[in-house]
């Protein structure tokens, strides 16, 4: 089986909506990483681009394939 990577989204309970935990998501699916390096690439975008509330991590998810 091959492993995919996806990014974990944090947001901080000092927003204002409250802290939550989910998974980056496109057109309502997971994203998904062929290698750790894109799923880095990717979050360092994300979080260059966010506020200090939200912050995204890069997380192996060993049960699903492309």
């Amino acid at each position: 089986m091959k492993n995919t990577y996806g990014i974990w989204a944090v947001r901080s309970a000092a927003s204002i909506f409250g802290h939550a935990e989910a998974w980056c998501k496109e057109d309502g699916r997971p994203l998904e990483f062929e290698s750790l390096e894109a799923a880095q690439a990717y979050a360092l975008k994300r979080n260059r681009e966010a506020t200090m509330s939200v912050i995204r991590l890069k997380k192996k998810d060993r049960n699903r394939t492309l």
